[in-house]
């Protein structure tokens, strides 16, 4: 009797274990990060600068023409333009931004082994400050944070696999009114995925972020309807992983638990995918527009500063950002808590802060951007 109680009792102790006592960890898979540089000549680009875009390029995979993916594109460059200050026009411009495109397939070789014995390194990767300097160091130490880990392992067997892989290389240029280039991005990576449209938004974000940015101007996302929310999350939510330009790991929505359950024929472990942490669900709009373009995120793993790219500082993150809900105009403001744990984050907390909260999370970021700027300014002037 009991053994029989303890059979009942011990899973469900230790489920409940799993709930209540399972902390923060640093995730074990890293988000993709393009490889990317900028380059800037010595002329200077006003943030209120009125810009003409142009997307050019080919999916050489796919025939046909890509003017539709051009125009798709060019609308979400400027758009992300726009939203740092910028003016779109496509007449009496100041600069002319063009973005090239290629889309290229090659056969590649995986490799699959089995461990007999594994070690954890520090492999911190280089990268090089961009023009923009404050602008883009939210995603260069998201950058060093994605390389920082590496796995020293004893192999005891290796098996080989082809795969098909596409390679997708992008160049944003901005010239003058000369055709003389100032300022030039190039980005390239290699992923399973032939579409380029796909995350689209954090791939240009990211190599936007040397830009100068006008923190004054309010993104605009469309209000959510109150009687279809869920809808929304089964549209733009369920079964996806989010970039964040500014972080190394994916971002899921969904929290997956397994849990316990008797039946005539005994356990049975189940899982359960639930949506948690939303406590303002007709912004959620700005809250997936928020976990795809912030370029800077406040880390919550430790309280030490001194150096940025420690993984262990990314448990646990937060970000913030401030919106305009379109057609009400409602103006809120948006912090969204961030919890790792071994495939990514999972969104803990998402909601509409107060002044009081928001004013506070714009202190500690301010402390944080000056602790960047402090570890990354290793020059004497």
């Amino acid at each position: 009797m009991i053994r029989h109680l303890i059979a009942i009792i011990l899973p469900m102790i230790v489920a409940l274990i799993n709930i209540l006592g399972c902390g923060a960890t640093v995730p074990n898979i890293r988000v993709w990060r393009p490889w990317y540089r900028t380059v800037q000549g010595s002329q200077t680009i006003p943030v209120n600068s009125k810009l003409k875009v142009l997307a050019l390029g080919e999916t050489t995979p796919l025939v046909g023409d890509d003017l539709l993916v051009s125009e798709r594109i060019t609308f979400e460059l400027g758009r992300l333009l726009s939203r740092r200050g910028f003016a779109v026009a496509d007449s009496a411009t100041d600069y002319l931004v063009t973005l090239r495109y290629r889309t290229v397939s090659q056969q590649l070789t995986s490799f699959s082994s089995e461990f007999a014995s594994k070690s954890m390194t520090n492999a911190y990767s280089y990268n090089a400050i961009g023009a923009g300097a404050m602008s883009g160091l939210g995603v260069v130490v998201a950058n060093a944070v994605a390389g920082a880990a590496s796995v020293s392992s004893t192999v005891s067997k290796t098996v080989a696999n082809e795969y098909t892989a596409y390679i997708h290389s992008l160049a944003i240029e901005l010239s003058d009114n000369r055709g003389v280039i100032i300022w030039k991005c190039d980005a390239t990576w290699t992923l399973p995925e032939l579409d380029l449209l796909e995350k689209l938004t954090p791939k240009l974000q990211i190599m936007l972020s040397d830009l100068p940015s006008d923190s004054t101007i309010l993104p605009t996302v469309p209000q959510v309807k109150e009687s279809h929310v869920q809808n929304y999350v089964r549209l733009f939510c369920e079964n996806r992983w989010f970039s964040c330009p500014a972080l190394p790991y994916s971002i899921s929505f969904f929290v997956v638990s397994k849990y316990d359950t008797w039946n005539s024929y005994g356990l049975e472990v189940k899982t359960a995918e639930t949506l948690k942490g939303f406590s303002d669900t007709t912004a959620i709009s700005a809250i997936v527009d928020l976990v795809q373009t912030a370029e800077f995120a406040l880390p919550l793993g430790s309280k030490d500063w001194t150096d940025p790219r420690t993984p262990e500082l990314w448990k646990e993150v937060l970000l913030g950002g401030r919106y305009r809900l379109s057609p009400s105009n409602k103006v809120v403001t948006i912090l969204v808590r961030l919890r790792g744990n071994s495939n990514g984050y999972n969104v803990e907390r998402s909601w509409i802060a107060s002044e009081d909260e928001y004013s506070d999370f714009q202190r500690r970021m301010g402390e944080w951007k000056a602790a960047l700027r402090n570890y990354y300014d290793v020059f004497e002037r």
